[in-house]
């Protein structure tokens, strides 16, 4: 069977005149034992024009395509690029390649002027254009590492199952336990796809991602309100003024409207269990306390360990003790995500994962979530930050 490299280009509407027309250029070079052939450029119909399928000569190991794209403001264009040593294939005969998966292919961005580099082996390639490129290489990776981590999962999964078929307890507990490590595993890819809205909140891409989150239900997405609530401050305007934009704006202020846990109340005693251990949000009555839920898996959770470590050594012999609790179901991710210091404070770990009931319980909607209370067990404050929690540890204990 013949493979044929297909990669898929991003024409973008980045530096779009007036007249919503882009002027394109594709330039190609292949890093591999010599090629020839052609390269075909499909773009399919815009709305203002329709598709079009091209090709040109591959020489010296490289090709190029320039042309004008006509499509909508602030939208792009999807196109495939493929090599084949074939000459004249039209569309018909692209559309057959396509189902029966004879085009292997690679994702990337083209703006006005983009470069394209593939290495020796066909999953190798580099490509250079503008910002909607950085973007979707982000995507990419993103999208790239959990398949490489859901695959891995998978074959653990049913080795696992295969050996425990002949106890039908040993099977339904493994697909229990199995259930927890994929559900970790969408949190940790929806963690990481909200990280890159919030870091390019005015990117193309970002725009779109947000609009399939707006029209989700709220079950996919109700553990990163936090984050979302802030993504909401930074992305532009004129997006929270469109239909799905106001659709997730009402959804964020009706989560807003429901917090149980702010100043002054107390928090509720909890009795976090992992095996034969056990700690109370109660044993710390008598000290100011940072009750912190993390997970291994979240950049930001990981990032305020140094804020913890500090804010830990600075006041722990004024009375402020910490009580880190995670929501990783994975014991072997929890203890390398813990650093040596760590241990100074008490740790804990749910380990059913992203637990339901300290969920509700605590209001857990994204990591990190804190919540700093003070001797008689009520709430002074929550969700600190390094800054801020050394800021109000600094007025109440000094």
């Amino acid at each position: 069977m013949r493979y044929i490299l297909c990669i898929i280009l991003i024409l973008s509407t980045a530096s779009i005149r007036a007249s919503d027309i882009l002027l394109y250029q594709i330039e190609g070079k292949i890093l591999n034992k010599t090629q020839s052939g052609f390269a075909y450029l499909y773009i399919p119909a815009t709305g203002l024009q329709s598709y079009s399928l091209v090709n040109v000569s591959i020489n010296n190991n490289r090709f190029s395509f320039s042309g004008s794209l006509k499509q909508q403001r602030g939208k792009y264009t999807v196109a495939r690029l493929f090599i084949s040593p074939k000459a004249g294939i039209n569309y018909p005969e692209y559309s057959r390649l396509l189902q029966i998966r004879e085009l292997v292919y690679k994702e990337l961005i083209i703006e006005e002027k983009v470069s394209v580099t593939f290495g020796p082996d066909k999953d190798v390639f580099t490509v250079v254009g503008g910002s909607l490129n950085d973007d979707h290489t982000w995507l990419r990776e993103i999208a790239g590492e959990a398949v490489n981590r859901y695959d891995s999962l998978r074959k653990m999964f049913n080795a696992a199952l295969l050996k425990s078929k002949i106890e039908p307890a040993q099977t339904r507990a493994v697909r229990y336990s199995y259930g927890v490590l994929f559900a970790e595993q969408q949190n940790r890819q929806t963690s990481e796809l909200l990280s890159f809205i919030s870091s390019n909140p005015a990117s193309l891409l970002a725009l779109e991602k947000l609009n399939s989150i707006a029209v989700q239900k709220e079950a996919s997405w109700r553990r990163f309100m936090r984050d979302l609530e802030h993504i909401l401050s930074v992305v532009p305007q004129n997006w929270l003024q469109s239909p799905k934009g106001k659709l997730l704006v009402q959804k964020v202020k009706t989560w807003q409207a429901s917090q149980r846990l702010v100043a002054g109340v107390t928090l509720p005693n909890y009795i976090f269990r992992d095996g034969k251990d056990s700690v109370a949000v109660r044993d710390f009555r008598g000290k100011y306390l940072l009750l912190h839920f993390w997970t291994s898996w979240s950049e930001n959770s990981m990032e305020a360990q140094s804020n913890l470590l500090n804010a830990f050594y600075n006041y722990n012999n004024k009375g402020f003790s910490i009580l880190q609790v995670s929501l990783d179901a994975n014991y072997e991710n929890w203890k390398r995500a813990l650093p040596e210091q760590g241990v100074a404070w008490k740790q804990a770990r749910c380990t059913s994962g992203w637990d339901a009931k300290v969920e509700r319980t605590f209001e857990v909607y994204g990591v990190p979530t804190n919540y700093l209370i003070d001797q008689k067990g009520k709430i002074i404050s929550s969700n600190l930050t390094g800054e801020e929690l050394e800021m109000k540890l600094e007025k109440i204990l000094n």
